[in-house]
């Protein structure tokens, strides 16, 4: 498939590697989405692009890759250029001796690869931070937090070090377990690392809220905005999250109640910044059957959907809707979309009840996004309906 204008790249999880094995959500051996960042920047490397200049941008992490000792996981990445960026999607298939067991990919990524002359240099004094702090904590205390929520890291998958929680800002200054840190070159962005730097934001919700831990859900990713790496981590990190750059789903500044996002900088042990992320986003699970039936053998597929295409005027190649019907065209719509998602009838779609009391998860959601914008004809956040 490679050629000039698409670019293809394989690899293969097994159920034993560590990225999986020592990282679970409801016991599911699950590998980090973030772990894909890792993933796309050594392929990239690998076919010489200037990993410096190279930007992610609206990445939606689909769906989960998850093994069992049934299957392993081959992954794919494709790329395909386009006039000023290259789409890119990550897709998986299940394999088990080497040999595919499944008749289909489960779509798991997607997004856009820019290349940006801009590149981010930044240092940070790591020292003055450390010494405003009002308090520390072990990166322990906010594991013991996931793991009330389901989610349990293992040695490989572990970051350790302390928490810096100033009056604006938590930093965490992490390094790796022995056997994990023996891994780092082979990594552009060691998963440890990627996972670990999500994991500090629970510190920043945990000092806002106060949290009843006996209720938590856990959250995965589901979207990053920009993503940039412009210099590698090396023994010891430092993640830096501002709260002024987070939006809880319990506070009042997010219009979303399911997903938190948050901004994330990353710096070497030298206080030069190494990885951003813009605007990361994360999801709540609200089911632990969500994670689990990916363990299973059902899939959900849109086939053979109808749309109903009155109401809509062609303007310059574009779909546009008559202002005064829009309610009422995009209700019936997006009932008709989602009756199509789930296999059932559009009477049978409650416009007045939570998609997810209807029975959506987010990659239903996600499916339903597409088509909406297959039928607008427009780009649309990919997380709109969440």
């Amino acid at each position: 498939m490679d050629n000039q204008n698409n670019l293809k790249f394989s690899l293969v999880v097994k159920n034993e590697d560590f990225v999986v094995r020592d990282h679970r959500l409801h016991q599911a051996r699950i590998m980090p989405g973030v772990t894909f960042l890792d993933i796309i920047y050594r392929f990239l490397k690998m076919r010489g692009f200037n990993l410096r200049e190279v930007e992610l941008r609206r990445v939606l992490f689909k769906e989960p890759v998850v093994t069992t000792e049934e299957f392993d996981k081959k992954v794919e990445i494709i790329m395909e250029r386009k006039v000023n960026y290259w789409s890119v999607a990550a897709r998986s298939i299940r394999i088990k001796n080497g040999k595919i067991i499944s008749d289909s990919f489960d779509e798991n990524l997607e997004g856009e690869c820019w290349l940006n002359s801009q590149v981010p240099l930044k240092k940070m004094d790591i020292g003055s931070l450390k010494q405003n702090a009002a308090r520390t904590e072990d990166m322990d205390y906010v594991y013991s937090f996931l793991r009330t929520s389901g989610i349990h890291h293992y040695d490989y998958m572990k970051a350790l070090g302390k928490l810096y929680v100033g009056k604006d800002y938590v930093l965490g200054e992490l390094g790796l377990n022995a056997p994990s840190s023996q891994y780092i070159d082979y990594f552009q962005i060691h998963p440890a690392y990627l996972d670990s730097s999500t994991c500090v934001i629970a510190m920043v919700v945990l000092k806002q809220t106060g949290l009843d831990l006996s209720n938590a859900k856990p959250m995965i990713p589901i979207y990053i905005d920009s993503f940039r790496n412009v210099n590698k981590l090396g023994e010891k990190c430092y993640v830096y999250i501002p709260e002024s750059k987070i939006v809880d789903p319990r506070s009042r500044g997010n219009s979303n109640p399911e997903i938190a996002y948050s901004d994330i900088e990353v710096y070497n042990e030298y206080g030069e910044l190494a990885v951003l992320f813009n605007k990361f986003g994360s999801k709540r699970v609200r089911s632990e059957n969500l994670i689990t039936k990916l363990q299973k053998t059902e899939r959900v597929t849109v086939d053979n959907v109808v749309f109903d295409n009155q109401n809509r005027v062609e303007t310059s190649g574009k779909v546009k809707y008559d202002m005064i019907s829009l309610k009422g065209v995009f209700q019936r719509d997006l009932r008709t979309i989602i009756a199509g998602v789930m296999g059932m009838e559009s009477k049978d779609i409650d416009v007045e009840k939570d998609f997810f009391e209807i029975g959506m998860d987010s990659k239903a959601l996600i499916m339903s996004v597409e088509e909406l914008e297959k039928k607008m004809g427009n780009k649309l956040y990919p997380t709109l309906l969440f």
